[in-house]
């Protein structure tokens, strides 16, 4: 998905260089459409939804298109699997003529049975995890590209905005590339580790040149040093992309429990969506305060505490069962480096 989302944005900066902005904005239109035609005629209820509304037939259609022809065995496994994690004697409804009502009477029940540990422990970390997107750059970076190198870059009117902000992109696009090869071999902590590092490092070496080139009587070399700070400026994408640009929007879905995965998702989105568009607003205001430099040690920091937060509490999910790592919640801890780990979840064991 954030592949699909970097190409878009590769997409308009190539047509905001080349074309009218009114040009570019009609072309953008057409592929909203085209999502929209799209969604409702091709994509399908997801398996997890349908069996729990008792629709097994079209879970079964569902899954076998995931899994393709001649894999019967592993939609049965999946179908099994599933059900098995539907506790339907906790569920606040009341079933009449085969469909669920939902109980108004229930509404109290129902949300203080939510209020649990080991569903607002992964809860809280899926959510402070996404969050600090919001403080390290991604939605700022992602949405003022074309401002940001051109604070950077200054008055070096022979260095083009645009073009540097697609290049910027492209290298986003491959890092996730090669954050998708490396998921399948590394686990979500050391690639969180190693990114949010690799974003501290690049974000504390552009921060010491901007403040060289603030402090400086006669910058040396100011040629070199607009292309060194492009550099760190890359570097910390490509780093951000390989980890912690992603990493939250995977583990939300292998952290929550799947009885609350569709609400508990949802309402996290929710909660980040109006942190990001206050991030966005604030942004204008802060660049012109603090400047560029100011922003990036803001970024910097950022950067520094969510590598901290995952180093302390992040589990690792790297080829772990959902019910493995929904039983690893169920323990005392808060941290991951004070728990016990996983345990091995039973074959006919019921998650509760």
């Amino acid at each position: 998905m954030k592949i699909a989302i970097l190409l878009g944005i590769l997409l308009i900066l190539g047509l905001g260089t080349f074309l009218h902005w009114r040009t570019a904005t009609a072309i953008a239109m057409c592929g909203d459409i085209l999502a929209i035609v799209g969604f409702f005629l091709y994509i399908p209820e997801t398996p997890s939804w349908l069996i729990r509304k008792g629709r097994l037939r079209d879970a079964h259609t569902t899954l076998t298109k995931m899994w393709g022809p001649g894999r019967e065995a592993e939609v049965q496994n999946d179908i099994k699997i599933i059900s098995k994690r539907f506790n339907f004697k906790d569920n606040k409804t009341m079933i009449r003529n085969g469909k669920k009502f939902f109980s108004i009477r229930q509404i109290i029940p129902t949300t203080l049975g939510y209020m649990r540990p080991y569903i607002l422990k992964p809860f809280f970390i899926a959510l402070v995890f996404l969050v600090f997107q919001c403080f390290w750059g991604n939605t700022i970076i992602t949405a003022y590209k074309v401002e940001i190198v051109t604070k950077l870059k200054g008055n070096a009117d022979w260095m083009d905005s645009y073009v540097i902000s697609i290049v910027a992109t492209a290298v986003e696009i491959i890092s996730l590339v090669i954050l998708c090869l490396l998921l399948l071999v590394i686990g979500r902590r050391t690639m969180g580790l190693v990114s949010g590092i690799g974003m501290v490092i690049c974000a504390s070496i552009l921060i010491g040149v901007l403040y060289y080139e603030v402090t400086a009587d006669v910058v040396i070399h100011e040629n070199a040093i607009i292309w060194v700070k492009i550099l760190f400026f890359m570097l910390y994408n490509f780093t951000a992309m390989i980890g912690l640009g992603i990493l939250p929007f995977i583990m939300m879905g292998e952290m929550l429990p799947s009885k609350v995965r569709g609400f508990g998702t949802g309402l996290i989105v929710a909660i980040y969506d109006v942190l990001v568009g206050v991030s966005l607003a604030l942004y204008p205001s802060i660049s012109n305060v603090h400047g560029i430099k100011g922003i990036f040690l803001i970024f910097g920091i950022s950067s520094l505490f969510c590598t901290v937060f995952v180093f302390l509490f992040l589990p690792e999910t790297h080829r772990k069962r959902l019910e493995e790592i929904e039983t690893y919640f169920h323990q005392p801890n808060i941290m991951w480096i004070t728990g016990n780990g996983y345990r091995k979840v039973k074959e006919n064991e019921q998650i509760v």
